[in-house]
């Protein structure tokens, strides 16, 4: 019986800890606020999902095909900025962040920054200018650091995101709670 339990509850942690995969690309917003360019009502409006709150300044706003000539990476929806930063704020740790960032005009450079709950720097790439040759083109960031709560995109005044994907991490936490309750119960069943 101890060796069934001892089977349950190393099950119960594999699923516990086992992360999901996240992909956001903005393909789902088929009524406003998508429409043609920026000044559309909801600009400045955060678009709020399960997993991720996104920010782009009082200018950041979804976007189609038509205010961004096809330039999006996926679908036909991405999500654009005036002012030169697009934040990403996370309801628990994650891990895996990749994004694709479109160029709006010709940057010097785009900086992705990963910061923890206390927004302490975790790490941070910078991609030139010889990856981004024009406006309209894409380059991906892919970083792997895991106990992500925010990161930050800055760059030129205008680009956008697209084809964000990461791995949601449960929180030590709710996995120390877990533990508890299995030990609990493994007690109670020893008594028993």
């Amino acid at each position: 019986m101890f060796k069934a339990l001892a089977g349950l509850i190393a099950m119960l942690t594999a699923v516990a800890v086992q992360a999901s995969t996240v992909s956001i690309n903005f393909d789902e917003f088929t009524t406003p606020p998508v429409n043609c360019c920026y000044g559309n009502p909801t600009q400045g409006v955060p678009v709020i999902y399960p997993t991720v709150t996104i920010t782009g300044g009082n200018s950041g706003t979804i976007m189609d095909n038509t205010g961004w000539s096809n330039m999006q990476t996926s679908g036909k929806n991405l999500f654009g900025t005036l002012d030169g930063l697009i934040t990403l704020n996370f309801n628990q740790p994650i891990s895996g962040l990749s994004l694709d960032v479109i160029n709006g005009t010709n940057a010097a450079s785009f900086t992705l920054s990963e910061y923890d709950n206390s927004h302490n720097l975790i790490d941070s790439e910078t991609m030139f200018l010889n990856r981004y040759t024009t406006a309209g083109s894409v380059e991906r960031f892919s970083l792997l650091d895991s106990g992500v709560f925010s990161a930050t995109i800055s760059g030129n005044g205008d680009f956008g995101v697209d084809t964000i994907t990461y791995s949601d991490v449960p929180e030590p936490a709710t996995l120390a709670l877990l533990g508890l309750g299995l030990l609990a119960f493994a007690g109670l069943r020893r008594r028993a």
